[in-house]
């Protein structure tokens, strides 16, 4: 029997100057484990994987191993990863897959780069742009992985030293639609896109088949926080927005609706998705949160199906129980019932 598992953050375990020491090469690795004597499990192999990992986004299609790791311009406290310059490391994500037939000899497949940099910072005397990345979401299905660029734009113009100019800050999601359904490892990109917004964490998109329809659609939960200013006043938007992708045709993805939700001012915490009933679960809060179930039963007609208002706390996480009867969520109180423990 064995066991694979992802390990980011790995030690090295060397000999210096006949002392061992263990020395951090701020690398992510894949390893098989010998579980067939559960009182004495044994190391089989280990493989190095740049960058670093996060739950939920690996799968086993057969005898392959897929998985997605990622690279922040900066790494922990400036620690760049082992064998790159801290000057020249850029923000990235990389598909990887691996022949696991052998648990003694894991076999890299293909490796595949979904994205490298894309931030700049540009000025003259009366204006100046920017791009900055602000994190990469993960997600994975069967037969798919999510990967979504986070970056934010900023945007400023003065053509007179008499006026406050203009500037614009906007958040722009990339998409990228991975296809890991080849058992024998190959990864190709099904669908690229782009939209407004921020995508906060795993829970907030999914891809859904029909195998009826033979329609394939992306769905997903941004959360958009923009101003812009004009003469000196300005405005802004605070916006929780659920899109349908139609990505049927990969190469032509096309939005068939959004839908807006929440109230004012509030901003999306907790969600899920359950494909069987077509329907996704979100929570939207300052200090008191609504939940809200959307149905997506039409991808061209989103919509909101029931609402529960009025719950204390700030909820993150959102998880099925009892066959789906029920959701358990894990947050923060925030209402004045709750005193403390000391």
């Amino acid at each position: 029997e064995t066991v694979y598992a992802l390990i980011k953050d790995a030690l090295y375990l060397t000999q210096v100057k006949g002392q061992l020491q263990f020395k951090r090469h701020n690398v992510s690795q894949l390893v098989s484990i010998d579980i067939s004597d559960m009182s004495n499990p044994k190391l089989l192999k280990s493989v190095d994987i740049v960058g670093q990992l996060r739950e939920g986004v690996s799968r086993k299609v057969e005898h392959t191993i897929y998985v997605v790791s990622y690279i922040s311009r900066y790494y922990y406290w400036g620690w760049n990863y082992y064998g790159q310059s801290s000057k020249g490391q850029k923000e990235q994500a990389w598909v990887y897959s691996f022949n696991v037939a052998d648990p003694k000899n894991l076999k890299l497949v293909k490796s595949f780069k979904v994205f490298e940099g894309g931030g700049y910072s540009k000025s003259t005397d009366h204006s100046s742009q920017s791009r900055y990345f602000t994190g990469v979401t993960i997600a994975a299905t069967s037969n798919a992985l999510m990967v979504v660029e986070n970056w934010r734009q900023y945007g400023y113009f003065n053509g007179s030293p008499y006026n406050c100019g203009s500037s614009v800050s906007l958040q722009q999601a990339v998409v990228t639609l991975v296809d890991i359904s080849d058992p024998q490892g190959s990864i190709k990109v099904h669908a690229k896109f782009q939209t407004y917004g921020h995508l906060g964490d795993q829970f907030k998109q999914t891809y859904v088949y029909d195998k009826v329809t033979k329609k394939a659609h992306y769905y997903g939960i941004f959360a958009r926080r923009e101003w812009n200013t004009q003469n000196c006043s300005g405005t802004s938007i605070t916006q929780n927005t659920i899109e349908a992708w139609d990505v049927t045709d990969g190469a032509n993805p096309v939005k068939v609706d959004e839908l807006a939700f929440g109230k004012e001012n509030e901003t999306v915490r907790g969600s899920v998705f359950d494909a069987d009933r077509r329907t996704a679960f979100a929570i939207t809060a300052r200090n008191i949160d609504p939940l809200y179930a959307i149905s997506f039963a039409d991808p061209a007609n989103l919509k909101i199906t029931s609402q529960v208002d009025g719950l204390s706390g700030d909820m993150n996480v959102f998880r099925f129980i009892n066959d789906k009867k029920f959701l358990i969520a894990i947050g923060r109180d925030n209402s004045s019932a709750c005193t403390g423990f000391g």
